[in-house]
């Protein structure tokens, strides 16, 4: 196996930054200026940033061109990315430039193959970081170049998959958003199993809420009208939490922002069977997060394992009459009503605190429940699609993974 180091075929270079940065008569060009949420935020290759340098921010900062392959090496150390547009670069980045006997591409997936290790040679400080002796001295494994290109081509193929799947993924995100709006404010008519015409098209249909228009037939509540009971999970000592434990605990890191339960990453605590059996979750309890997310909002609905759970402290657990269909609150806490109301009754701090006693003012229109479930069904069918979406987005980057480890480590 060939390796060697970067150096051997790139030279490495700095980036520059004029001072101080907060000098706007550096900024206002039409060149762009580098930010590393810029390249968080992109693909493979930089078309765009956020900010822009004049003409003397330009000369003294490095420019780099179409083309040419950056990385970061302060604060978020390791991230490489190919430039598309004309920019410049300050000193949080490396340029790789008149390179020999390398392929951008590859040398590409090599520096995002290698990003832990880039950051285990960070030198400590304020942010660690690496020089520019780092990286040139910095090895990796490099075949012949036509061998260089067939790699590139099989990553670029799965990358161009990742991408296609996320833009999938994107699109049926924004169609949700559509349907939730649409369906919390004007719900289904149920003798023609579509949305009922907009108020302006058919005003006697509606009538005015606290929240605007409503279907005439719907009610206006709170939370209140419709819980039997609400209560925050039990506080037990961190050292109670144990692989051998008789209790899962579901907190907000176990549920996803699509409001999924991760049933198997929930932790396991030893708990009495006292504590247990007063706050075991059933099937359809609906778990609302008051810390950090706050208003993440799930349903409980019990595994194929045979295992009790429980909520986490900082999750409110909360029980609704039968006339309530749990998956309506789901898909209504996603709505821009709901979160503008959780977002006036959050306590600021650290974290945020949503309390409990608030969680019962939250309002909303609602009709019977033969129609909440028919627009709860409508929102879940795209929820599926993107589940099954997200499905295949892990397993191309699994996929990917597997190849870099061999195809960037020589084992062809």
């Amino acid at each position: 196996m060939s390796r060697s180091i970067i150096g051997k075929y790139a030279k490495v270079r700095r980036g520059a930054s004029p001072r101080p940065i907060s000098d706007p008569k550096y900024f206002g060009g039409k060149v762009g200026w580098i930010r590393i949420s810029d390249v968080t935020s992109s693909k493979k290759f930089l078309t765009k940033t956020d900010q822009y340098v004049s003409r003397l921010g330009e000369s003294l900062s490095v420019r780099v061109n179409h083309g040419d392959l950056i990385m970061s090496i302060c604060g978020t150390i390791g991230k490489p990315i190919i430039i598309n547009m004309s920019a410049c670069i300050h000193d949080g980045f490396v340029q790789l430039y008149d390179l020999n006997g390398i392929d951008t591409e590859f040398l590409y997936y090599s520096l995002q193959y290698s990003e832990e290790k880039l950051i285990a040679q960070g030198q400590p400080g304020t942010q660690v970081n690496l020089n520019t002796n780092i990286v040139s001295n910095f090895e990796i494994y490099v075949p012949d170049l036509p061998t260089q290109k067939r790699i590139a081509k099989i990553l670029s193929t799965v990358d161009g998959q990742i991408e296609k799947t996320e833009a999938i993924i994107a699109k049926y995100q924004f169609i949700k958003q559509g349907m939730l709006y649409d369906l919390f404010t004007r719900g289904i008519d149920l003798t023609t199993g579509k949305l009922r015409p907009i108020p302006e098209q058919a005003p006697e249909l509606y009538k005015p809420s606290p929240l605007g228009l409503i279907p005439k037939d719907w009610k206006f509540i709170n939370f209140g009208n419709k819980i039997v009971s609400n209560k925050y999970g039990p506080r037990f000592n961190a050292n109670d939490y144990s692989n051998s434990g008789n209790v899962k605990t579901i907190r907000g890191t176990d549920i996803t922002k699509n409001g999924e339960i991760l049933y198997n990453q929930a932790p396991k605590a030893k708990l009495s069977n006292l504590i247990i059996n007063a706050n075991k979750l059933i099937e359809k309890d609906v778990l609302i997060v008051t810390t950090a997310d706050c208003g993440l909002t799930t349903v409980f609905c019990p595994p194929i394992q045979h295992e009790n759970y429980i909520p986490s402290a900082y999750t409110v657990r909360c029980r609704f009459n039968n006339d309530v269909d749990v998956l309506f609150i789901k898909y209504y806490m996603n709505t821009d009503s709901a979160i503008k109301q959780v977002n006036s009754y959050v306590r600021q701090g650290t974290l945020g605190n949503l309390p409990s006693s608030d969680i019962l003012k939250i309002s909303l229109g609602i009709p019977l429940i033969n129609e909440q479930i028919k627009v709860s069904a409508h929102i879940n069918t795209v929820d599926s699609l993107i589940s099954k979406e997200k499905l295949s987005l892990v397993q191309l980057e699994n996929i990917k993974k597997g190849l870099m480890s061999k195809l960037l480590n020589g084992d062809l």
